[in-house]
């Protein structure tokens, strides 16, 4: 049964949890009023800073578009440029912009600039034959002030659909801060929900997963745990009217004792990777789920949670520890779980089978057909690992190899090499590291070289893999004559097919002359205008090469 403070107790813990909330609130790293909107309509986010997403901590706030591209977007405060840069992944077209205040802001994803940026890019993109370019203009030569016209929104870069990201970073650090303290009016009136309260187990390094428990206000929860510390994580989600975005702070209170805490103020780049130690990894790759892990574990170093505690709840034999769960917005709405834990000392955990591994030493594992090399601190605590040829036959050109499981996450790359395999003279500039699914089908590829006679790769997840050789290259599957969403220009789409390494370089000629196309690598695109010879025929070619060399060189006439 539940074990409700007493009145005194419970009134003290709630004074002192509002004046900790507004505490956090008060911490505001950015001068209100400084910055407006950078668009002018209402405001719709569907991404929040510091969200948790696959393998990243989210920079920026994702403002919606209204599902279309092409929407005005400003300057949200006086400044001037000092890069602009267009590129087929990442951020896409984007514009920074350097304030005196000290604060840069980013404006990424967009569809194209004002024409005084855009004909300067063009200028490049021209003199370089190159679609990708980057600027860092003078400071004296793109001076905005707060509220000018920037460019137009849209779905460039690695976007999954038309919206703006946008940026407020410390200008010295060059760490993102949460836009949110400058003020934007985003109407928020509806509280986190907490989905899901986990425990974990703590014992010699290792956390392990112990139970799951959708816990009411009143529920009691008896861990059946062998070992004296515990943590807690937890599921939640935090609604607006149109979709499910990522919360803002959490609170954990041990027997009225704060030992956990975190507000998405601020983030480092170089740490953002560290978002697969906060979450429940395991979730992760099950069910694409973003557990939150209200406790540290040994190998996450991030300045996000220096100062949150550790978060390891102990337990004395058969004493019931009370626990406080608070969840918030940015907003201030505030979500509370009540929970009463205690040990029980009848049960104990599996014990984990491989090789152990420590976060912090890192190991090498050598066999006659392969050596694996795991760096230190790769691991964000002790794991368990199993090494091991699974077929000698499989899809490529080497045996395979099952190097730990795909739900151990890791911060550091490995290294995986082949010892003993022939590869003709001909293959070995062609060769990758193929990780594979359970049933051998290829996931994902990335470079591998010959060293010595053996061959070499690295990876950043654990699981399948095998060594093949791509010698196809890249080939043209269809043209088709397209508007764009923002100008209605007519353009010509002409969708590229490569299976394996993919494309890395292009170039595309009309009539003799180079022309400006874009790479779209989300959905294998190559666009380019649809000016026409009114002299006679057109004649296109297309050069296509991919990663390993192979080069596809089209001709043809319309």
């Amino acid at each position: 049964m539940y074990i409700k403070p007493s009145r005194l107790s419970f009134f003290l813990v709630l004074y002192f949890l509002i004046c900790s909330w507004s505490t956090i609130s008060a911490q505001n790293p950015i001068p209100e009023g400084l910055f407006r909107p950078p668009l002018d309509i209402p405001l719709s986010l569907s991404g929040t800073f510091c969200e948790l997403r696959t393998n990243h901590f989210h920079s920026g706030l994702d403002f919606r578009t209204e599902g279309r591209q092409g929407v005005p977007v400003y300057a949200a405060a006086s400044g001037y440029v000092v890069r602009i840069k267009v590129s087929a992944g990442g951020f896409g077209k984007v514009i920074y912009i350097n304030h005196p205040e000290g604060f840069t802001t980013v404006y990424a994803h967009l569809s194209g600039f004002n024409p005084e940026l855009q004909a300067i890019i063009d200028s490049a993109q021209f003199a370089n034959h190159s679609f990708e370019t980057e600027m860092f203009p003078d400071s004296c030569r793109f001076k905005f002030s707060k509220g000018d016209f920037l460019g137009w929104s849209g779905n460039s870069g690695s976007s999954e659909a038309p919206h703006l990201h946008f940026e407020i970073r410390d200008q010295q650090s060059e760490e993102p801060l949460n836009p949110m303290f400058a003020g934007f009016l985003i109407q928020d009136t509806i509280k986190p929900e907490i989905k899901e309260v986990n425990f974990f187990a703590y014992n010699n390094n290792y956390w392990s997963y112990e139970s799951k428990s959708d816990v009411q206000f009143s529920d009691s929860v008896s861990l059946k745990i062998f070992g004296d510390t515990v943590g807690l994580g937890f599921l939640s989600v935090d609604r607006d009217l149109n979709n499910q975005l990522g919360i803002y702070a959490a609170r954990v209170y041990a027997d009225d004792s704060l030992i956990f805490q975190y507000s998405f103020q601020r983030m480092n780049f170089s740490e953002s990777r560290l978002v697969n130690a906060h979450i429940y990894y395991p979730a992760k790759k099950r069910f694409n789920q973003s557990v939150e892990r209200c406790f540290v574990l040994p190998g996450d170093s991030g300045m996000i949670f220096k100062n949150a505690g550790r978060g390891w709840i102990i337990l004395k034999d058969t004493i019931p520890v009370k626990l406080i769960l608070e969840v918030q917005d940015f907003a201030g709405n505030t979500s509370v779980k009540y929970i009463t834990i205690q040990k029980n000392t009848s049960e104990s955990i599996a014990i984990e089978d491989g090789m152990k591994v420590e976060f912090n030493k890192g190991i090498l594992i050598i066999e006659d057909q392969y050596t694996v090399k795991i760096p230190p601190a790769a691991l964000y605590m002790d794991a368990f690992l199993k090494s091991s040829i699974v077929a000698e036959v499989g899809p490529g050109l080497s045996p395979v190899l099952q190097i730990g499981n795909e739900e151990i996450p890791l911060q550091k790359p490995f290294s995986v090499t082949f010892n003993s395999l022939k590869i003709p003279a001909h293959l070995e500039t062609k060769l990758l590291l193929a990780e594979l699914d359970a049933k051998f089908n290829i996931k994902s590829v990335s470079n591998a070289t010959i060293k010595g006679g053996k061959v070499e790769g690295n990876s950043r997840n654990f699981g399948l893999f095998t060594i093949i050789a791509d010698t196809t290259a890249p080939d043209l599957l269809k043209s088709i004559l397209m508007k764009d969403p923002v100008d209605s220009i007519p353009y010509y789409a002409l969708y590229v097919k490569d299976d394996l390494s993919g494309i890395k370089t292009y170039s595309v000629e009309m009539n003799g002359q180079w022309v400006l196309a874009e790479w779209d690598p989300r959905i294998q695109l190559l666009s380019l205008p649809s000016t026409r010879n009114k002299n006679g025929p057109d004649q296109l070619r297309i050069m296509l090469g991919d990663f390993c060399g192979n080069v596809n060189i089209l001709s043809w006439g319309f």
